[in-house]
This record gives structure tokens, C-alpha cells and sequence, in this order.
């Protein structure tokens, strides 16, 4: 089922590193100015640099993690639903991503 979510990040702050299995993610920046660091499996990495009114797709299995340059509003639309303990949530540690990487060696 589909969700929404919207996060405010102050300026020099940012989330945690994350990635999904399952879930795909379309993150909207309402107001302020954000990088957005991706990492896939096999190491590739890239850094985005999104402002008001701009948008970025997140596919399953990329690391990512928001900073806002300044403190920004962000929308976070996802396929998978945010609540912890439900059966369908799909958020993982950067810990996790390393694990998985060092499988596909």
C-alpha cells in the first residue's frame, strides 16, 4: 500500500543511511536544498544535489541518505509503508547493505 511522509531536516543536519528491499522511493523537496548521497551494490556511488520543486526516484537497493544544506521540507512518496512492526516495513541499515555486498563478492 502506498505511503506518504513528510520530513523536515534543519540546515547541517540529515537521516539516517538507508536502503529498501522491496520498497521504491520518490523524494520531493517543498522547500530548501538537500544533497542525496546513493550507493548501489556494486559500489557505485552518487551524490545529487536537489532544491524546491525538484524530485529524485530512489529504486530497492540503494543506500541513500539526505543532508540539508539548508533546513529543507521534504515528501517522501513510497510503495511500502513507513510504520515500524508492520509486516510490509522495509527499512535497512547501511550495515545490512555492507553484509549483502560482501555476499555478492
Amino acid at each position: 500500500r502506498p505511503s506518504f511522509q513528510q520530513l523536515t531536516i534543519n540546515e547541517g543536519k540529515g537521516t539516517p543511511c538507508i536502503f529498501h528491499r522491496v520498497g521504491k522511493e520518490l523524494i520531493f523537496i517543498l522547500e530548501g536544498l538537500c544533497s542525496v548521497w546513493c550507493k548501489d551494490l556494486l559500489g557505485k556511488q552518487e551524490t545529487y544535489t536537489i532544491g524546491s520543486n525538484k524530485g529524485l526516484y530512489v529504486p530497492s537497493f540503494i543506500l541513500h541518505t539526505f543532508n540539508a544544506q539548508i533546513a529543507s521540507k521534504l515528501l517522501i512518496m513510497s510503495d511500502i509503508e513507513f510504520e515500524m512492526g508492520r509486516d510490509t516495513y522495509d527499512t535497512y541499515s547501511s550495515t545490512i547493505f555492507r553484509e549483502l555486498q560482501n555476499k555478492m563478492k
